[in-house]
């Protein structure tokens, strides 16, 4: 959840590749849907 937050546009998504790939991943095109 707290990746979502960061995904709202403050953070990007590969910003933490650490954390968890598929994570930032999925968070890149949760960002995009949401922009769109």
């Amino acid at each position: 959840m707290r990746r979502r937050h960061l995904s709202g546009g403050n953070t990007p998504a590969h910003a933490l590749p650490e954390e968890d790939p598929v994570a930032g991943d999925a968070g890149n095109s949760s960002a995009t849907a949401k922009n769109s």
